[in-house]
């Protein structure tokens, strides 16, 4: 018996959705889909602002951008990303890059953290020496979806 529920339930399945085609229905309302903002940032050397802790002793430079964009709603409920671009190549912020300079190892990182209306970047030595050395200009990409 079991076997010849099985059977039918089958044959209903495979022939039970034949026939012609009905006519097309009215057009529904429109879905909610995602949204895109991408920013293209150019920040020059010279822009770049000393990063001092609450001792006032130097740690890096920062700046920040302003962005209307990153709205609450988006800061709330969307997703954001940062990227050092140079033309080719995007880089997921934070990078951190390691080197060796005349046999001394150190390391430098590219940060950010975001706000409701600004991005903040961050660069960062790991000797914290270099206050004279002001870092060279970067391209940052900044993507929103909300």
């Amino acid at each position: 018996m079991k076997k010849l529920l099985i059977l039918i339930g089958a044959a209903v399945l495979l022939f039970g959705c034949t026939g012609p085609m009905g006519p097309q229905g009215p057009q529904g309302p429109q879905g909610e889909g995602s949204q895109t903002f991408t920013l293209t940032y150019k920040l020059a050397s010279a822009d770049w602002e000393k990063n001092t802790d609450a001792a006032g002793n130097f740690i890096g430079w920062w700046h920040e951008i302003q962005m209307p964009e990153l709205s609450t709603y988006v800061y709330e409920y969307g997703m954001y990303n940062v990227y050092l671009w140079d033309g080719n190549i995007q880089v997921p912020l934070p990078l951190i890059v390691y080197n060796e300079t005349d046999n001394a190892l150190w390391e430098k990182k590219i940060s950010c953290d975001f706000a409701v209306g600004s991005v903040a970047v961050y660069y960062q030595e790991n000797d914290f020496m270099n206050e004279g050395y002001r870092p060279e200009d970067m391209t940052f990409r900044i993507h929103l979806v909300w």
